[in-house]
């Protein structure tokens, strides 16, 4: 059996800060006894810029500390880390939003961009320009994909057919349907373990949060990501969930080997 955890927590537009947040819940994750840790998606800074220079800016890269402090801490607590952040592309100001596979060794296995962008998204940012990857790894085969890419079915169901035994969703979400319809139909229908990662709190700086709100048309009480990131198994049963509103890691312990058997009851 392996032990995953889900980490939800608020990030703001200090990455610094952002990136401290991360390295304590990964200590938090592997005091819990998990062996991977999933975090949410634009971990690094809010999902909203002024401009695509501001979100080049504010984007880690390869070779850099955000990185750099990730893998050191996964190394130091040997635990597999599933973390997104938004990433500068090779020709300036093109940036990506990057799931990223660390492993106990502090290696990178691997990372992969979000498909399927979204609203101010799309404005500041780039989609990925390949099909989604699944990685190799010693606690089983692993899919990473985000929010919107799990809204229809394609992607998971491409990861699902790559062998994914279990796939990660990221996500920066204020909508009921991701935690409670879109993830666990996309893990039923393609019977593989989901661990979902998403924020709590409002989903921009405060300062922010009457002009969006004015902006969309949306209450600004509709406008916080409430938790409740769910665990699930093949069936898209739920096996673990964050509770509601508040920052908190779920555990549960899973057989990446059931994912094998696609046959329904």
């Amino acid at each position: 059996m392996l032990k995953v955890a889900t980490a939800q927590y608020r990030a703001t537009n200090d990455v610094q800060a952002n990136l401290q947040k991360l390295c304590e819940m990964i200590d938090r994750a592997a005091d819990g006894g998990a062996q991977l840790v999933v975090a949410p998606e634009f971990g690094n800074h809010t999902s909203f810029y002024a401009h695509p220079e501001q979100a080049w800016e504010v984007a880690i890269t390869l070779d850099g500390p955000y990185l750099h402090s990730v893998q050191e801490k996964a190394r130091a607590r040997s635990i597999h880390v599933v973390f997104n952040a938004t990433r500068r592309g090779t020709q300036r100001p093109t940036a990506y939003i990057t799931n990223f596979l660390v492993g106990p060794d502090g290696a990178l296995i691997g990372y992969d961009d979000k498909q399927s962008l979204m609203g101010g998204e799309a404005q500041h940012l780039s989609g990925s320009d390949h099909p989604g990857k699944v990685f190799e790894t010693a606690i089983g085969r692993i899919g990473m994909m985000s929010c919107l890419d799990g809204v229809p079915h394609e992607t998971a169901r491409h990861l699902a057919l790559e062998g994914a035994q279990i796939i990660t969703n990221t996500h920066n979400s204020c909508a009921l349907d991701e935690p409670f319809s879109h993830i666990p139909l996309r893990s039923a229908e393609n019977g593989v373990w989901t661990v979902a990662a998403g924020k709590v709190g409002p989903i921009c700086v405060d300062e922010m949060i009457d002009g969006l709100a004015e902006l969309v048309q949306i209450p600004p009480h509709l406008l916080e990501a409430l938790g409740e990131n769910p665990i699930l198994d093949p069936r898209g049963e739920v096996i673990a969930r964050a509770p509601l509103g508040q920052e908190a890691i779920a555990f549960a312990d899973i057989d990446p080997g059931l994912a094998d058997d696609k046959r329904w009851s």
